[in-house]
């Protein structure tokens, strides 16, 4: 299936006429700027009647100063929150378009190992569908002080028909020297499989389901994998896919939701049929 991508080529106007119900439009930044004038003035007009009348201007011209900087910063933050309103309606509209429901800071409740990586967890640009399909953005820090640093990760979560054993592939293609998986992912058994599979992914798997692994991972469900999910690292939790790489990804290109379309209705459909047949033979 392909998305209905329209509203990302819509204009600005057209996005802002199209604007939901319960919509917060921001409010136009003009407003601030007439604050922000009116006491700017009524500051200097006091820093001048100090002057003739011979008091001391340090109070006043620091307080001229911290007027002038507050001012200019909220005007500043209108015209920012302003400019981004059309961005974030066309994203919602986009969503609801296709299904699926627009948080522009949400993050989804799954709990998955990334989401434990790291300190300061937040999330952003998040779509969800009734149907289990979830992906965005999480971003956490590790390290303190000069050491500390933001990792920012894109994640896919596909819902599959059955419950499948646990599993993780690492993709090589993402590694810089070594893995770029956290640390806090417990690495399990490491399997190899046959073919230029292990060329593309490493795969751990516990000891009690190495074979369950085999059974999942067919020759046809690997070339899948190679071809259309190379770049993500794939986490099998219960009946769901995640899929994640270290990227921030970017909703208003086309190409971002052809990814997601590829991972959901491509590779997680492929794997849909192996999730069903090996639960049937439990």
């Amino acid at each position: 299936m392909a998305y209905d991508l329209s509203w990302l080529r819509a204009s600005d106007a057209k996005a802002l006429a199209a604007a939901p119900p319960g919509w917060k439009r921001t409010g136009f930044p003009r407003v601030r700027l007439i604050v922000a004038a009116s006491a700017l003035v009524v500051t200097l007009a006091a820093w001048l009647i100090a002057r003739a009348a011979a008091v001391d201007l340090s109070a006043v011209g620091l307080i001229a100063l911290a007027v002038t900087l507050v001012s200019g910063a909220l005007a500043v933050w209108a015209l920012v929150r302003r400019g981004a309103e059309p961005t974030l309606l066309r994203l919602r509209l986009t969503a609801e378009a296709n299904g699926f429901t627009f948080d522009p800071y949400g993050l989804t409740g799954l709990d998955f190992e990334l989401k434990g990586a790291g300190a300061e967890l937040s999330g952003g640009r998040y779509f969800h569908d009734a149907h289990g399909t979830e992906f965005g953005t999480l971003s956490y820090t590790t390290g303190h002080d000069k050491e500390k640093r933001t990792h920012a990760w894109h994640y896919v979560i596909a819902t599959l028909p059955a419950k499948v054993p646990p599993m993780l592939l690492d993709a090589r293609s993402n590694d810089v020297l070594v893995s770029d998986l956290p640390s806090s992912y417990a690495k399990r058994g490491r399997l190899s499989l046959e073919g230029d599979f292990d060329k593309s992914f490493r795969l751990f798997a516990p000891m009690a389901h190495q074979q369950d692994a085999l059974y999942i991972l067919t020759p046809d469900v690997m070339a899948v994998l190679v071809d259309d999910a190379a770049a993500y690292n794939i986490e099998f939790l219960g009946d769901r896919l995640i899929f994640f790489t270290e990227d921030e990804p970017d909703y208003e290109r086309a190409s971002d939701w052809a990814e997601v379309d590829r991972l959901v209705n491509t590779v997680a459909a492929k794997l849909a049929d192996r999730a069903v047949r090996w639960a049937h033979q439990l």
